[in-house]
């Protein structure tokens, strides 16, 4: 018998809005410092209301004994209503993390434009630049997740692009 749980549970958003559509969560293993960054998409209850509902991307970083370092980030917001299915990565190299989601860029409620936004930020936490298209094809690209090997962040996506076509594609991403 296994029993995995070394410590209590850590709550690391007691008031996460709308619950039932999180299907963006993920977390990374920062080595250098020793802590974690959590990602996961929520709605925002200040968004738009023209829209039925609109999504932002938020992290938080988590030490290795289970305090919350620093404030909510503000990760994926402002670009749209559906900022949605994150995913995050680690890079020890440089000490960075790079996250990715689902992006709608035309501002309406639907998916066939989706592309994926990504965005690095420093191991404390900091923004090292804007958001940035990681979509380079025609189509509905979504359920991003990224990986690191040691040079380049790799990642992958779902890509629609007729009713009755989908694929998986992948591209690499310096630090």
């Amino acid at each position: 018998r296994i029993d995995p749980l070394i410590g209590s549970q850590i709550t690391i958003d007691p008031s996460v809005n709308n619950s039932w559509w999180i299907d963006g969560i993920d977390v990374a293993y920062n080595t250098v410092d020793n802590e974690w960054l959590v990602v996961w998409n929520e709605e925002d209850p200040a968004g738009d209301p023209q829209f039925e509902t609109e999504y932002d991307v938020l992290g938080q970083r988590v030490s290795a004994s289970g305090a919350l370092l620093g404030g909510q980030l503000l990760i994926g917001y402002e670009w749209g209503p559906d900022e949605k299915m994150c995913a995050v990565s680690y890079a020890a190299t440089d000490n960075r993390y790079l996250v990715a989601w689902s992006h709608d860029p035309s501002d309406d409620t639907t998916t066939d434009d989706w592309g994926i936004k990504g965005r690095v930020l420093y191991g404390d936490g900091s923004f090292f630049d804007i958001a940035f298209d990681m979509d380079l094809l025609s189509g509905q690209e979504d359920y991003p997740d990224v990986a690191f090997d040691g040079t380049n962040w790799y990642m992958v996506r779902t890509r629609y692009y007729a009713s009755d076509d989908t694929d998986i594609t992948g591209a690499f991403f310096n630090t």
